[in-house]
């Protein structure tokens, strides 16, 4: 039994490729597409990045809904042919690039995550053709744009972590450039820096897994893809759901070597994400961004902190640590649960670090974004992303002397800080 035999005798392969791989075969990258104007540009700087010869696949996803218009789905065929076509002229990279067409999904399954699977699911397939467990499925989307080193990154860091089951690559939003105009960039300097600011206010607070998680910019080994279930069918937040079952495996990173460089648009296609964040920033004309008080994270704090001491503990202390918790998380977790939760990890942890472990997966971000929003509907108002950042500055030791700095200041310094690895990977 091959690494992937359990996975395709529960999931049928929607589609399968005549030409088979090369024996070199070690990546596949991923783009599903609908009604994408950039499409082109997207393939076309994947080409131009530096590969040797026969590593590197390449499948795009053409994909529209049975209950979308005609004309949409008449769009979707010829984008296929427009695309084959671009390929013939221009594609003299040596990288096989394979397009598979749906002009008519489902309509309760149609969208970014069943277009996402259906690539992911075929690259698989590729790779466990060349027995390739360790090989690599990349997740990218169709109006983002690479830069020439990206593969190189991407295999180098899979080559010196034979351990990470995955990893995150870094990305920056356009922020000028053609249909870029001034009111877009504002909005997307503030939704970039609150996805920045996330991650980094996560980690401050000490939780294992805090990595960005966009679908253009992640990418996982085919055996981890293959043993966690593959990608969901969720018509938007696929990507954050998957890797949070791939994080908490382990040895997760970032690949931030090389950029991959996304889309500012606004957009209605999903009901939230980079899109839909900019379209509500333009619809209501307040260039504004809401996010989490920093105080709520330094409450996950207090509680991280203490996870070495909760294993060691006994009930009395655990009680004891309970009630020292401030309030916010006391009115979110009630003692009972608190103290049965800390027997069940104990009972199954030979170790402090496996009980850690088993924490995380407890409390995990999925448990963190609800006691956020528990947390401030009673004791916390969200601020404006500007405001916010600052307060987090104060206690990392990234806070600059001098003025107050603008929006896009702040973001140029966390840019600068995640591409040099100044947030430090927690193990």
């Amino acid at each position: 039994m091959d690494f992937a035999d359990a996975y395709f005798q529960k999931h049928r392969i929607s589609d399968s490729l005549s030409v088979p791989p090369s024996k070199e075969l070690r990546c596949v990258v991923v783009l599903p597409s609908y009604r994408e104007e950039h499409l082109f540009k997207a393939v076309g700087s994947l080409l131009m990045a530096h590969c040797s010869p026969g590593e590197v696949e390449i499948i795009v996803v053409l994909n529209s809904s049975e209950r979308d218009p005609a004309e949409i789905r008449e769009q979707t065929l010829q984008t296929k042919d427009q695309l084959l076509q671009f390929l013939q002229n221009t594609n003299t990279s040596g990288i096989p690039v394979h397009v598979v067409c749906y002009p008519d999904m489902p309509f309760r399954e149609a969208g970014v995550g069943l277009a996402r699977k259906i690539g992911m699911d075929i690259a698989a397939a590729r790779l466990r053709s060349v027995n390739r467990p360790e090989g690599i499925i990349g997740s990218f989307d169709a109006d983002a744009w690479c830069e020439t080193n990206f593969f190189r990154e991407l295999l180098s860091f899979f080559d010196q972590h034979p351990d990470a089951p995955g990893a995150s690559v870094y990305f920056e939003h356009d922020l000028i450039g053609e249909g870029i105009r001034q009111e877009i960039t504002e909005s997307i300097i503030r939704y970039e820096l609150h996805l920045r600011y996330f991650v980094r206010a996560l980690r401050y607070a000490g939780h294992p897994h805090a990595f960005q998680t966009l679908g253009s910019s992640f990418a996982v080994r085919a055996g981890t893809y293959t043993a966690q279930g593959g990608m969901n069918k969720r018509k938007a937040g696929e990507d954050f759901y998957f890797l949070h079952k791939v994080i908490p495996l382990g040895n997760y990173g970032e690949i931030n070597g090389t950029c991959i460089h996304l889309s500012p648009r606004p957009s209605d296609r999903v009901p939230f994400g980079t899109g839909a964040a900019v379209r509500k920033m333009l619809l209501t004309g307040e260039l504004r961004w809401m996010t989490y008080h920093f105080d709520a994270f330094r409450d996950l704090s207090a509680l991280f902190g203490r996870v070495p001491l909760l294993y060691s503990s006994s009930r009395e202390t655990i009680r004891e640590i309970y009630h020292n918790l401030p309030l916010p998380l006391t009115e979110f977790l009630t003692l009972a649960e608190f103290s049965e939760i800390m027997d069940e990890c104990r009972t199954n942890s030979a170790t402090e670090a496996s009980f850690s472990k088993r924490f995380f997966r407890w409390f995990n971000v999925f448990r963190v974004i609800k006691f956020l929003n528990a947390a401030h509907e009673t004791f916390y108002q969200k601020k404006e992303i500007s405001e916010a950042v600052p307060d987090l500055m104060k206690y990392d030791g990234s806070r600059p002397s001098g003025q107050p700095l603008t929006a896009g200041e702040l973001l140029f310094l966390f840019r600068t800080a995640d591409r040099s690895g100044y947030t430090k990977v927690i193990p």
